[in-house]
């Protein structure tokens, strides 16, 4: 299943920087980050059936984190508690 995810923290890691640099080229359009937080805004049968919900917080590992959304396999979402801030 795959979830949309409203990022509200986004990590940024060294590897970026190649990336942004060409050193480690990626194909075109690419937008950049690797891992990021935020609350799921929309999932799929499949992903619900994960028991992954709209508005779960969540923490990933996947590309295109700098982006105000993100697609991400359930398989790679982490919940977040309450009491862990996403930043």
């Amino acid at each position: 299943g795959q979830c949309l995810i409203k990022n509200v923290f986004s990590g940024l890691n060294f590897i970026d920087t190649y990336h942004r640099s060409g050193l480690y080229a990626r194909d075109l359009p690419f937008a950049g980050g690797q891992e990021g937080a935020g609350i799921v805004a929309k999932t799929t049968p499949k992903a619900e059936e994960m028991g992954i919900k709209e508005g779960d917080r969540v923490a990933y590992n996947s590309f295109f984190s700098y982006a105000e959304y993100t697609p991400v396999p359930a398989a790679k979402l982490l919940p977040v508690p309450d009491a862990v801030g996403l930043d």
